[in-house]
């Protein structure tokens, strides 16, 4: 290879390393402009499910019917996240966000992903028979595992087999024996003493623990909820309004 070959070959090398580093910065350029352009979406601190079908009081079976099985419901509320800052409660059925239907609760996730970290939105919801709005400050996702909110009655209760159950005013299928109270807890303030048997919770009907466990979990931190209750055969209602679980009752109820 003569001198003028091997000149053309430097140039050539030269030309190719500029072009590498010009086109690598090129797209680390366009990298960082497409991040800097990429909207945070917005978060609500809430998980959300399918709207019940129907449910067994009839007050609040009237106020469902008319959405017509559209929205979401709240099925948990992170701690101290925006839709606790809010007043949102587990239960709540969201059907409007800033005046557009929420047709489903992969509808409601894809709203509020929308809109970005420090967004006000308006919520109109269905909670317990009753409609009504509530302004929610988005906020950005944090990292990390979250804690939710957890409804807390201070009663426990046992399972008994059916002739036990008829005995204390139960059925097939139906009641419970409240075991203890707690002092100072909702139960103890609802009137429930040991002894009574809980018959439904909310017009549904409560056959074991894990029923009534159930449902107060999934109640509602604030929520009041109407038993049916019996006491040696004398039947009777009562209001339980549930309480946040204390931090140091991993599996209250």
């Amino acid at each position: 290879m003569d001198s003028e070959e091997r000149l053309l070959m430097k140039r050539y090398s030269a030309t190719i390393i500029v072009f590498s580093t010009l086109l690598s910065f090129l797209v680390f350029a366009l990298f960082a402009a497409g991040q800097e352009d990429e909207q945070i979406p917005g978060w609500a601190g809430v998980t959300v499910k399918a709207v019940p079908s129907n449910l067994p009081r009839p007050d609040f079976a009237e106020a469902l019917a008319e959405l017509g099985g559209r929205g979401a419901m709240i099925g948990k509320v992170a701690k101290d996240g925006p839709a606790d800052h809010a007043g949102l409660r587990s239960g709540d059925i969201i059907y409007r966000i800033d005046g557009e239907a929420v047709s489903s609760s992969r509808d409601f996730s894809s709203m509020i992903r929308s809109y970005e970290p420090g967004d006000s939105v308006s919520v109109d919801l269905l909670r317990r028979g009753e409609f009504f709005y509530v302004d929610l400050d988005l906020e950005e996702a944090p990292e990390g595992r979250l804690s939710y909110k957890r409804a807390w009655s201070g009663l426990k209760a046992i399972d008994l087999p059916l002739q036990l159950r008829e005995f204390w005013g139960g059925g097939e299928g139906q009641g419970v024996l409240v075991g203890e109270i707690e002092p100072g807890s909702p139960a103890e303030f609802s009137g429930l003493v040991p002894g009574d048997m809980i018959l439904r919770m909310d017009g549904y009907e409560v056959g074991s623990v894990g029923t009534l466990v159930s449902l107060i979990r999934t109640a509602g931190v604030g929520n009041i909820m109407l038993l049916e209750v019996s006491s040696h055969g004398t039947l009777f209602e009562l209001d339980l309004e549930l309480a946040e679980a204390p931090v140091d009752r991993k599996r209250a109820y």
